[in-house]
């Protein structure tokens, strides 16, 4: 109960954020010749952060806009890291990761987190990860009350805990030898859910990190979770009758519901129950009401990953090489 209390503030004006229904509209697409590897939100202050690669003169940058009317506010450089990014919207911390070279390491990189002032662009903290060969930190994600940072360690098989105060690594936890991908909080009960790239999504207890394992579909990639339901959704990232599926706060499956070809990232809006998923082969994005657990709509709009606005009711749909902004309705 103390947790759930200390959420209402910070999150409690997002309530009065809701609209009446409109025609779903494009509003607009940020084309990048460079590519994008992933964009964050912050509802609170009013601020999205474009991952880009090879942004400027083959350096990875942070391209900030105002949410209210998706102005390029800034552009700052990401520290030479450019695989993952989030957010805390109550710090605002914007945090990036990444491999970077190292001459101390055998393996030549080390992967690391680099925390940036969202104002200034300028490094608060660079973060050690992992020395390790192999696919580095593929997914980040914020726990804002507890102001924890979570990494996906595909270098490790390891579920990495970061104080977001300290920015020093509280917890590597394990993951049975199997390679996590999508991340996601829920920042009621802190519990953390991590998508296995097979059929397994790992639950990690914040109080003593123990691990359990809920089963669904074959090969899972994305997850996102609605604290208010009290639902976890995984989505099963294959081309022959692709899923997204509906799991409760024990990884019991509530629901399968049919999506796009090839369903990669995910995200939800916590105040509508409202869930959005990108389906990476066919170019649509399938929206789905968390209640009915039933599909929408489906539109065409080509993405990889998604970022929800919970304030402005808006979806920032990141794909390959370009920003598609659109209203949920």
């Amino acid at each position: 109960m103390r947790r759930v209390l200390k959420a209402v503030s910070p999150f409690a004006f997002l309530l009065a954020a809701v609209v009446g229904a409109q025609a779903q509209t494009v509003l607009t697409t940020i084309n990048y010749p460079t590519g994008v590897n992933g964009v964050a939100v912050d509802y609170i202050a009013d601020r999205a952060y474009v991952l880009l690669p090879n942004y400027s003169n083959g350096a990875n940058a942070v391209q900030v806009l105002d949410t209210k009317d998706n102005a390029v506010l800034t552009t700052f450089p990401s520290a030479g890291v450019a695989n993952a990014i989030a957010v805390n919207p109550i710090t605002g911390v914007v945090y990036v990761a990444g491999a970077v070279p190292s001459t101390t390491n055998p393996s030549g990189i080390e992967s690391v987190i680099v925390a940036f002032n969202p104002n200034t662009g300028a490094v608060v903290a660079t973060i050690p990860i992992t020395a390790t060969a192999g696919y580095g930190i593929v997914a980040l994600a914020v726990d804002p009350l507890n102001d924890r940072i979570y990494a996906s360690d595909a270098s490790d098989n390891a579920l990495v805990v970061i104080n977001g105060r300290s920015h020093r690594v509280r917890e590597s936890v394990p993951l049975n030898g199997q390679t996590p991908a999508g991340l996601a909080v829920n920042f009621l009960t802190g519990k953390v859910y991590v998508a296995l790239n097979d059929n397994e999504v790992a639950i990690v207890e914040p109080e003593d990190d123990r691990v359990t394992f809920a089963t669904y579909g074959s090969q899972t990639s994305g997850v996102a979770v609605d604290p208010f339901l009290g639902r976890e959704y995984v989505t099963d990232g294959v081309f022959t009758s692709p899923t997204v599926g509906v799991l409760n706060r024990r990884g019991a499956t509530v629901a399968s519901v049919p999506v796009g070809l090839f369903p990669q990232g995910l995200d939800v809006d916590f105040v509508t129950s409202t869930v959005f998923v990108a389906n990476e082969a066919d170019g649509t994005i399938t929206k789905i009401d968390g209640h009915s657990n039933t599909v929408v709509t489906t539109i065409p709009v080509a993405a990889n990953s998604l970022a929800v606005n919970p304030r402005d009711r808006t979806v920032y749909a990141a794909g390959s090489a370009s920003v598609t902004v659109l209203t949920e309705d």
